[in-house]
C-alpha cells in the first residue's frame, strides 16, 4: 500500500546510490511522516533544486557520478542552499572522516551503516534548528525595520530617511538632480490640545496616507518618474514630514507636487467624529543646485518651511539664500555677533579623536558653538558665512585660538601630556602678518606644549596664499606644532601640493564616509588617501564616522584614526574631562 503523506510536511531531497541504503533510509523517514524526492547522482540533486525548494539535504559520500564530499562543496556556493541543513552520510568512523565532511559545508554527518531511528532523530533535530535560525533572522530583520520605521504612521523615520538621502547623493551619478520637501503643519499643537494625543495621532496617520496617495497619482499622471519607494517619505518629528523627489524639473514640477501635497491637506479629515481641518507649509530645497551637503539640503528644506509658516502658512517656499537672513536680519545677526564675543556666549566644544584599532583616546577636536539667548546653541554654519563678511572672523579665530592654547595648558597640568588638540583656524588670522605675532604670543604666555597643537587648516584655504601660508606655517612648524589638512579630498589636493607645505595629518571629509554603510561598498576614494598617507609618512584621520557599519569598513580599509558622532559627540569641556577620566580609568 503506498503511504500517504501530509502535503505541509517538510520535503527532504534525498541522493543515495547504495540499494540497501537507500531502502533503509526511505523506510525510516517516510514513516516518520517526511516527505522525500529521491536521486542517485549529483547532476540529478542540482536538477531537483530548481524543482523543488526541499528542507533538507541527505547526501551519501559516495554518488553515482562524482564524490559526495564534491557534491556538497558545490551545492553551498549556491545562494539557495546557503543556509539549507546538509546530512552527509560517510564511511570512516574516525575523526577525520567528520572532519572532512564539516570541511565540504556539511551541517552534520553520520557513519554508514546508519540505523533509522538515529537518522530520524538527525533530521528532526537539524530541522529545528534550521527553524530557530530562520526565526532568529525574521525577528533581527523585523527589529531592523523598525528601527527605520515610525511606529505611529509605518512611514521611514528620520534616521532611515538621512541614510536613504546621503545614500542617494553620494552615489549620484552626474546630472542627477534631487527635490526634497519639507512639510510642516499648521497650528497642529491645538488639535493634542483640543481633541487629545490619541485624536492627533490619528490625524497624522491619515495625513501620512494622504500625502503617500498624492505621490502615488503623480507618479500615475508621469508627474514623478520614480516608483514611490525611491520618494522616500518620512516622517520627522511630531508634526513635520519630508519627501524625497529624485530626477524632476526643479522649477516647473517641483512647484506644482508642493501645490498638490498641500491640496490634498485642505480635505477635512473625519476622526472621531470630529470634521478637522489642517494646513501645511513646505519648503523646498534642490541638489545640486542649493547644495552637495544632505544635512544642509535638509537644513535649507526645513529653512523654507519655517519662511511659508512666517508667511500665514498653507504655502510653499523655495530655498533662497536670503531665507537665512534678510539684510536687516544678518545685521542683526551681525550685532548680536559682536556682543556675544565680549558677553560670554561663545564656547569651544571638545569632540574625542580615536584610533580604530583599539579605540584609544589620543585627543580631541576645539569646535566653536555660540551660546545664543535667543536661538540657543548655534553650529558654527549658522553664524560663520556673517562673521567673514564682517570680518568679525579675525577675532572668532584669536578667540579660539586662546581658549584653546589655555585648555591644553590647564589639561598638561592636570598630568594629560600625551593628549593632543586639533584647532580649526579659518585662513583670514595668517593673512594678516600682525596677527602671527599674536598668536605666537598668546601660545607662548599660555604655557600649552606646542607639540601637542595641531592647527587645522582646509585645502582651499591652504591654496589661496601660497607664500604667506608657508610663513605662516613655518613658524608654528619650528616650534614643533603640527599641521592638519580638514576636509581631505574636497579640494586641489596632489601629491606635489602635499610636498609644498609641512603637513603632519589628512583628514579624510565625511562626504567620503557617508557611503560606508550595512549595504555600501568600500569607498576607493578613502583607500587611495590611506596608500598616500602612508607612503608619505602623514597621520590620517577619517571624519564623521555616524555608526558600526562605517567603523567596521574604515577598521577593514586599514583607517588608523577616526572621530565622529559614533565615536564621541563634541562636548564641553567638563564633559570631556569626565569621559577622558572614565577612559584613562578603563585603559
Amino acid at each position: 500500500m503506498t503511504p500517504t503523506f501530509d502535503l505541509e510536511a517538510p520535503l527532504l531531497l534525498m541522493a543515495v546510490t547504495d540499494p540497501w541504503t537507500r531502502t533503509k533510509v526511505r523506510r525510516a523517514l517516510q514513516t516518520a511522516g517526511y516527505r522525500l524526492v529521491e536521486t542517485a547522482s549529483a547532476a540529478a540533486v542540482l536538477a531537483n533544486l530548481r524543482q523543488t525548494r526541499p528542507a533538507l539535504i541527505l547526501l551519501d559520500c559516495a554518488l553515482a557520478d562524482q564524490d559526495g564530499f564534491q557534491t556538497c562543496g558545490q551545492l553551498r556556493s549556491l545562494i539557495e542552499v546557503a543556509n539549507l541543513p546538509i546530512l552527509l552520510l560517510t564511511e570512516r568512523t574516525d575523526l577525520r572522516g567528520a572532519q572532512r565532511a564539516f570541511d565540504a559545508g556539511a551541517t552534520d554527518s553520520m557513519v554508514k551503516p546508519i540505523s533509522g531511528r538515529q537518522l530520524c532523530f538527525r533530521v528532526k533535530t537539524l530541522l529545528q534548528l534550521q527553524q530557530a535560525v530562520t526565526d532568529l533572522q525574521n525577528a533581527q530583520s523585523r527589529i531592523r525595520q523598525l528601527r527605520r520605521t515610525d511606529h505611529l504612521t509605518t512611514l521611514a523615520n528620520s534616521s532611515r530617511f538621512r541614510t536613504h538621502l546621503n545614500r542617494f547623493l553620494a552615489s549620484a551619478p552626474t546630472n542627477t538632480t534631487l527635490t526634497l520637501l519639507y512639510l510642516d503643519l499648521d497650528r497642529f499643537k491645538r488639535i493634542n490640545d483640543t481633541l487629545g494625543h490619541l485624536t492627533g495621532d490619528r490625524v497624522l496617520i491619515q495625513i501620512a496616507q494622504r500625502i503617500q496617495g498624492a505621490l502615488a497619482s503623480a507618479i500615475a499622471e508621469g508627474l514623478l518618474p520614480c516608483a514611490l519607494e525611491e520618494c522616500c517619505c518620512a516622517r520627522f518629528g511630531g508634526d513635520e514630514f519630508a519627501v524625497m523627489l529624485p530626477g524632476i524639473d526643479p522649477q516647473q514640477v517641483a512647484p506644482q507636487l508642493a501645490h498638490q501635497l498641500l491640496s490634498c491637506l485642505t480635505q477635512p479629515f473625519a476622526v472621531d467624529g470630529y470634521e478637522v481641518v489642517m494646513t501645511a507649509s513646505l519648503g523646498i530645497s534642490h541638489f545640486p543646485g542649493d547644495t552637495r551637503d544632505p544635512d544642509t539640503l535638509l537644513k535649507n528644506a526645513a529653512t523654507a518651511a519655517y519662511h511659508a509658516k512666517q508667511q500665514g502658512g498653507n504655502n510653499s517656499q523655495i530655498f533662497q539664500p536670503n531665507l537665512l537672513g534678510g539684510s536687516a536680519g544678518r545685521l542683526r545677526m551681525e550685532n548680536e555677533l559682536r556682543k556675544a564675543l565680549h558677553n560670554g556666549e561663545l564656547a569651544l566644544y571638545f569632540q574625542p579623536q580615536v584610533a580604530l584599532k583599539d579605540h584609544r583616546l589620543f585627543g580631541a577636536e576645539a569646535l566653536l558653538r555660540w551660546h545664543h539667548p535667543r536661538l540657543g546653541t548655534l553650529l558654527p554654519g549658522s553664524f560663520l558665512p556673517i562673521a567673514m563678511e564682517s570680518g568679525l572672523i579675525v577675532d572668532i579665530d584669536e578667540w579660539v585660538w586662546k581658549q584653546a592654547c589655555r585648555q591644553l595648558a590647564d589639561w598638561q597640568k592636570q598630568g594629560w601630556g600625551d593628549l593632543h588638540l586639533s584647532v580649526n583656524l579659518s585662513g583670514q588670522l595668517y593673512w594678516q602678518s600682525r596677527c602671527i605675532e599674536s598668536l605666537l604670543c598668546i601660545l607662548r604666555s599660555s604655557g600649552a606644549d606646542p607639540c601637542r597643537l595641531e592647527i587645522e587648516l582646509t585645502e582651499n584655504t591652504l591654496m589661496r596664499r601660497d607664500r604667506v601660508t608657508l610663513d605662516f606655517l613655518g613658524h608654528f612648524k619650528a616650534l614643533g606644532a603640527q599641521i592638519a589638512i580638514d576636509d581631505f579630498g574636497t579640494g586641489f589636493s596632489s601629491l606635489g601640493y602635499l610636498k609644498d607645505f609641512p603637513v603632519d595629518t589628512l583628514k579624510i571629509d565625511r562626504s567620503f564616509i557617508r557611503g560606508l554603510d550595512e549595504e555600501g561598498d568600500p569607498c576607493p576614494i578613502i583607500d587611495a588617501i590611506l596608500a598616500m598617507g602612508k607612503s608619505m609618512g602623514l597621520r590620517v584621520v577619517c571624519e564623521g564616522i555616524e555608526n558600526k557599519f562605517q567603523l567596521a569598513a574604515l577598521k577593514e580599509l586599514g583607517c588608523p584614526f577616526g572621530q565622529g558622532f559614533y565615536l564621541g559627540r563634541p562636548m564641553p569641556d567638563a564633559l570631556f574631562t569626565r569621559h577622558w577620566h572614565l577612559h584613562k580609568a578603563s585603559v
